[in-house]
């Protein structure tokens, strides 16, 4: 726990890392008045019992003072994981690679990162450096570095300051100063990046970042940080690699499969797996009707395709800012491929913000011939009043016919839960998305 210079924001992400479940997670809220002193306003625990998500939720403090909104989501996380990876895929994962190349005593081995973090054993520290954290002072501690984690422990004033920050969450490092006369190192985190451990601080621009200074050789530092992120990227990429050889072996031996049942036993009665929506269809509302001067193949390469710039140019001519597109990839749950695209988005609302973080998931699905394409998206916006009470479900039916395409486009926006803003946030959101499903005008 340290102090923190502003309030707790909506959206605002925290991760835990547990071993197993269920447990019990407890939330403390503080009002710091001085740098040492701190005045606790209440507390409230709450059970994870499985793998679920749940919507937002207001829960009470057990001192009465208050109430907090959480929505919980749990997960095995991949590179934590490797037993889950083997057990659907039949294959280790690059993580359990590297491990067996390094001393079984060192793996098994207790170090810092396992009694102050409670990381898992495989965390082993590659460097370790004594700086400061940049808060309200300067809180001297170490940081230590992992393959997977960049940590940090402070104990000044007799306050307890842990810091974790995956390396994944990582968008940016940059040299600083500090006073002007102290090198120091700026970390910047994606948009929608949780809370580890720490409030953090926030730059002009909404980018959640960290300063560290006082290193005895900042420029060291910031290329062993350099390395560890190089590192990271690289494991990530073959990890992507393993996975999707090992998809396509098992989907190639599933086909192989089903042909060899169909000729065994041609009246076999193969029962389909069921589907998840993946938007609420019962929000949704026609808006208009387009077309599009080619197939719906030709649409998804050009709008939609990994190697295509058109979403860049578009968000780039809305002044959106930090853009980031992940790779299509297919998806056992909704059928097709899907992908998250994160950016932040100008807000034109008085309630808003100037500008908040969003996240964008996408759906694609064709039909069997081609000829038709199921385009459907959610809308998250993080930083606006009440934003994880919603979401902006959009679906575009695409149908070939000739030449050109017919584009039906309807939008609607999702509750999870009632507010008393509701109608005017269904209408508000629902007239900015109205205006931005024409791609700006390119259809």
């Amino acid at each position: 726990m340290v102090p923190s210079p502003r309030n707790p924001l909506w959206g605002e992400e925290f991760n835990f890392l547990v071993d197993q479940l269920p447990v019990e997670v407890t939330i403390t809220i503080y009002d710091w008045d001085t740098a040492c002193k701190c005045k606790v306003i209440g507390s409230v625990t709450i059970a994870v019992l499985s793998e679920d998500e749940t919507g937002a939720s207001w829960y009470e403090l057990d001192s009465k003072f208050g109430q907090i909104c959480l929505r919980l989501r749990s997960t095995k996380a991949f590179p934590d994981s490797d037993s889950s990876f083997e057990e659907f895929t039949g294959a280790e994962s690059p993580r359990k690679m590297i491990l067996k190349k390094q001393h079984r005593e060192m793996i098994e081995g207790i170090g810092p990162l396992q009694t102050i973090y409670k990381l898992p054993h495989d965390e082993i520290v590659h460097q370790s450096y004594s700086c400061a954290l940049e808060r309200c002072l300067l809180y001297h501690g170490r940081m230590y570095i992992s393959q997977w984690h960049l940590c940090f422990r402070s104990n000044v004033f007799s306050k307890q300051l842990n810091v974790i920050i995956p390396l994944q969450d990582i968008d940016e490092i940059k040299r600083s100063q500090h006073s002007l006369i102290n090198p120091a190192i700026t970390i910047f985190l994606n948009a929608g990046a949780g809370g580890h451990g720490t409030p953090r601080s926030c730059s002009q621009n909404g980018r959640i970042r960290y300063t560290f200074a006082s290193f005895w050789s900042r420029n060291r530092t910031f290329r062993a940080l350099e390395t560890a992120l190089q590192s990271y990227e690289a494991t990530l990429e073959a990890e992507k690699q393993v996975r999707a050889h090992v998809l396509l072996q098992n989907e190639s031996n599933s086909v192989l499969g089903s042909k060899t049942d169909s000729i065994k036993t041609p009246e076999k009665n193969i029962e389909k797996s069921t589907l998840q929506p993946f938007i609420n269809e019962h929000v949704l509302a026609d808006v208009t009707s387009k077309f599009f001067p080619g197939t719906t193949e030709k649409f998804f390469s050009t709008i939609l395709g990994d190697n295509s710039m058109f979403f860049q140019q578009y968000r780039d001519a809305r002044k959106d800012t930090d853009l980031k597109l992940s790779k299509w990839c297919a998806s056992e749950e909704y059928g097709g491929r899907v992908r998250e695209v994160t950016f932040r988005s100008q807000c034109h609302s008085p309630l808003c913000p100037p500008d908040t973080a969003v996240t964008e998931w996408q759906h694609a699905s064709f039909s069997k011939d081609k000829r038709n394409l199921i385009y459907e998206t959610k809308h998250q916006a993080h930083d606006v009043p009440f934003g994880s009470y919603f979401e902006i479900h959009c679906r575009w039916s695409l149908t070939t016919s000739s030449s050109t395409c017919q584009i039906n486009i309807k939008i609607g926006v999702n509750m999870k839960k009632w507010c008393i803003l509701q109608s005017r946030i269904k209408s508000g959101a629902t007239d900015e998305e109205r205006s931005l499903q024409d791609f700006g005008g390119c259809l």
